[in-house]
């Protein structure tokens, strides 16, 4: 092999080492609203994206937690609401954040941090803590609490997995 066939692999390596750091996914993008963050699969139901919710399906994901757990701000973003999950039970709260170019994610069944409503968080802010939905859930008593998360795009419901796992 001659000097510039060596140069032309060290060329070719070069380009597959860069192109494979633009693209993959860094760790650092991922969103950490929970530390471990686990995938909720239980008898009452399974917490992925489009889970069948009877005549519904699921619109976000569930993630394990126990109550009193921190949540944390996925992205940089501005927290814009809490509100009341359901209409019966003002026990569930859930918070909004929305980030400069419009990505908007819904964290329920939480106790939040009230002082942060209509403020800017960092990533990884701590916004509150778990609440316990299993005390909804009385019916179905293999239900793992769990948090709640939806993720907005163009007033869309998408599949927030990738973002969190």
């Amino acid at each position: 092999m001659n000097k510039i066939n060596y140069i032309l692999i060290a060329i070719a390596i070069i380009l597959i080492f860069v192109i494979y750091r633009k693209t993959r996914k860094k760790t650092s993008d991922k969103w950490q609203i929970l530390r471990p963050q686990i995938l909720r699969n239980d008898t009452a139901g399974g917490g992925s994206f489009g889970a069948s919710r009877g005549n519904r399906q699921h619109k976000g994901i569930d993630i394990l937690v126990e109550e009193g757990q921190n949540f944390f701000a996925p992205f940089d973003g501005f927290l814009t609401r809490t509100y009341n999950v359901y209409k019966s039970g003002l026990n569930y709260k859930g918070i909004e954040i929305e980030n400069e170019s419009g990505l908007k994610v819904k964290i329920m069944y939480v106790n939040p941090d009230f002082s942060l409503i209509g403020k800017n968080v960092k990533k990884g802010a701590k916004l509150g803590t778990a609440a316990n939905i299993k005390n909804r859930y009385t019916n179905s008593p293999t239900m793992q609490n769990h948090l709640h998360v939806e993720k907005w795009e163009n007033g869309t419901p998408t599949d927030p997995y990738n973002n969190l796992f």
